[in-house]
């Protein structure tokens, strides 16, 4: 898959620098973590927002803050504090 798909965004991205070569990818991933991540990150696994908070209360971290998309498609997203040593 990643043979198929990376050239796809490696030819979007030169076209990108060559219109405008001022042009630079946004702060985060780089273009390959994209590539992968656009692929689905596989493999992963699926768990309801009640198993990632048991998973890390019971390593002492603190939930901050959570946004979850309810039924929709998409990704929680979870802040944790990690516990003092």
């Amino acid at each position: 898959m990643i043979a198929i798909h990376a050239p796809y965004f490696l030819s979007r991205h030169a076209v990108k620098l060559l219109v405008r070569p001022s042009w630079h990818v946004k702060p985060g991933m780089d273009l390959w973590r994209d590539i992968l991540d656009w692929l689905g990150g596989y493999p992963f696994e699926v768990a309801r927002p009640e198993a990632v908070l048991a998973f890390y209360r019971e390593r002492g971290f603190t939930l901050e803050r959570m946004t979850t998309v309810d039924s929709r498609q998409g990704c929680n997203e979870f802040l944790f504090q990690a516990p003092a040593h």
